[in-house]
Order: C-alpha cells, then structure tokens, then sequence
C-alpha cells in the first residue's frame, strides 16, 4: 500500500513519490497507441503528484488532501482532478477508498453520516507483472544509493577519526621533516663519553 510509514523522512516520501511519477510517465511511453493520446497524460500526472505531496508533511503518513486542495495545487479544476484520479485508477496507478464520519445527528434507522475526503494509496501488487518490476527496480536501485551514502559516510567518519588520532600523536611521532629528540640516557651517555675522550696533548 502506498502509504508513508511515519518514520520516513521528507526525503524519503519525495523519494517515493518521484519514483510513482517516473514509473507513469513511463508507462504512458510504452503504453501509448500511434494516432492517440497517452493513457494518462501530463495533466493528469500532474494530479496525481500534488495529491501525493500532500502527504509529505503528514505526521502519520495518511494521504487525503481534499478535492478542492488538489485541484488548487494542479491548477486545474476539480472536474479534472475527478477524471485524473478516475483514469489513473482504471490503469491501477493509483486507488483510494472513500471515508465518511458521523454527523452525530440521528437518522431513521441509525446515525447519519457524511463523507468526507478520501484516503488515497498505491499498491504495486495491483500492477501488471512487467509494470511491477519496473516499479521494484526504481526501489532497488533507491536502496543501493543509500546504502553507498551510507557507507561513504561511516567511512568519512573513520577517516576523521584516525586523523585526529594522529594529530594528536605528532609530537610524539617522529617525522622525516623532524628528526626524533635524544632521550635523557642518550644524552646522559654522550656527556660520559666526551669527558673520558682522550684530548689532543695527550697523545
């Protein structure tokens, strides 16, 4: 089900929703009939990634913009979006199921209720075989690139770490550049041997 987990990061959510518009677009290439138009179409796609942003910034990851708030950010009418969401769901791109709530106010046999927006979803499994592994293949290739972000990352770390470990041992690290300081028995041995060094007059 396309329904971002709460945990997911703003990235990660764009992440998917642009894999979804990438996989359509696709689609609508290989799909598309000589002399007619694309099953979905520009517009229509357009539609279905402003209502998928809507999400983004959901605390629970819940996908239900109102009808009047898509077509607001399309730019288009609520007329289109209807046909938008109608035609993508024709093509399993996309679905949604319709919610309602209760008016609290009695009917004749229960309480009334009225609906309200819908809550909207992607479900893979619903795609055709061909179609699906495309769609698998743009998450496989997502989670190669942050696993390689991620170990470029500890990596990064590592390498910082030992730098500052050594940084913090050059005085004590002899370099080409400065030779290492005699220890005090180096020293102590040198003073020894010029005073029994036999001197020029005594030979």
């Amino acid at each position: 089900m396309f329904v971002f987990e709460a945990r997911q990061s703003r990235v990660e959510r764009w992440q998917l929703i642009d894999d979804h518009v990438r996989l359509v677009r696709e689609y609508d290439v290989h799909h598309r009939q000589p002399g007619k138009p694309a099953p979905i179409g520009a517009i229509y796609t357009r539609v279905l990634e402003e209502t998928l942003g809507y999400a983004v910034g959901s605390p629970n990851g819940l996908c239900d913009p109102p009808l009047a708030l898509i077509a607001h950010r399309a730019g288009v009418s609520i007329r289109t979006v209807l046909r938008a969401l109608a035609r993508l769901k024709e093509h399993k791109l996309f679905d949604w199921r319709r919610r309602t709530e209760s008016t609290r106010r009695e009917g004749e046999w229960a309480p009334q209720r009225e609906q309200i927006s819908n809550a909207y979803f992607f479900d893979p499994r619903q795609l055709a075989s061909n179609v699906r592994e495309r769609w698998l293949q743009f998450r496989e290739r997502r989670r190669r690139q942050a696993a390689a972000r991620q170990a470029a990352a500890t990596k990064a770390e590592r390498d910082q770490a030992r730098t500052v470990e050594l940084t913090g041992l050059g005085g004590l690290t002899p370099t080409p550049e400065q030779p290492a300081a005699p220890s005090s028995i180096q020293q102590t041995l040198a003073r020894m041997a010029s005073r029994i060094e036999p001197s020029a007059s005594d030979t």
